[in-house]
């Protein structure tokens, strides 16, 4: 089992990287037990989630509804409102609005190629739209401060999201490089500079 707790977390700017030192960037998952850990980060207005991902995976079951099949960004507090992932080989973002709903891509992401994948979820309109490879992929509207969500909407796993408040499921079945975390939604020209 991997638990990474090595980060390296910039806020200068209010974003995210995961680097693991001495593997190129390269976090590599093996679908079991393996995830990063980080403190718990809110996201009071609005997020980005961004990350290469590589993957075959085309597990479609996840542990608990606030879960994709494989967790790219996740929380394991009793407090989860969000995560973002891979469902059935699409891009999927879950949020609780009073209960937990997700907008989910069209594209398949699981070929075994790197792709980058993002959402933006913006707390002022509640728009979600999910980008694959720098494209929107999907859109929808989830409320960001359903069931007092804007103070808990936030993260501490990187591969692994909820179990019971007490460990972390539904892991990420792949490598995952370059992971991105805004407290805002970014445009679509910021999303394609990062799918650079």
């Amino acid at each position: 089992m991997k638990n990474i707790t090595f980060v390296i977390l910039m806020l200068f700017t209010q974003y995210a990287y995961v680097q693991e030192s001495g593997s190129g960037y390269n976090l590599n998952f093996d679908g079991t037990d393996d995830f990063v850990t980080i403190p718990k980060v809110n996201l009071f207005t609005g997020l980005t989630y961004s990350a290469w991902i590589q993957t075959t995976s085309t597990d479609a079951s996840s542990g608990f509804a606030s879960n994709s099949a494989l967790s790219i960004i996740g929380d394991n507090t009793p407090n989860i409102w969000n995560s973002f992932g891979i469902n059935d080989g699409k891009v999927r973002y879950i949020h609780y609005t009073g209960s937990y709903e997700n907008v989910t891509g069209a594209t398949s992401v699981n070929d075994g190629n790197w792709h980058h994948v993002a959402v933006t979820h913006d707390q002022s309109t509640n728009a979600v739209v999910i980008y694959v490879d720098g494209i929107p992929d999907a859109t929808g509207s989830l409320t960001y401060s359903g069931g007092g969500g804007a103070t808990k909407v936030g993260f501490t796993r990187i591969g692994g999201s909820y179990l019971d408040g007490t460990g972390t499921q539904d892991f990420f079945d792949g490598s995952i490089v370059e992971v991105a975390i805004f407290n805002t939604p970014i445009s679509q020209i910021q999303i394609r500079d990062l799918d650079v």
